[in-house]
């Protein structure tokens, strides 16, 4: 089998994509925790933190993504993921 080399802007790139996808993931699930305990101030600084990346210029230089769209994207499918839990729940 022969190895696949990228390039040194590949890796850069391919690098800039994961740090973006770990805080979108690490977005999502400071939201849901949200959602399920609004009071919890460390989640809300963990959000808090994450939106101060995600208006940053390193965010900017990492992706041409817009952040505002992509936050709320998020907070809209952890929103309807939440109502559905809590609708299953509250038919219990």
């Amino acid at each position: 089998m022969l190895a696949q080399y990228v390039t040194e802007a590949e890796a850069y790139e391919n690098l800039a994509n994961a740090i973006v996808t770990e805080a979108v993931h690490s977005y999502r699930i400071a939201y849901l925790r949200h959602l399920r305990k609004p009071n919890d101030n460390a989640c809300r600084a963990k959000l808090d933190e994450l939106r101060v990346f995600f208006n940053s210029q390193w965010y900017r230089a990492l992706t041409t993504l817009d952040a505002e769209y992509v936050l709320s994207k998020i907070e809209k499918e952890c929103n309807e993921l939440h109502a559905i839990r809590t609708n299953i729940l509250n038919k219990r």
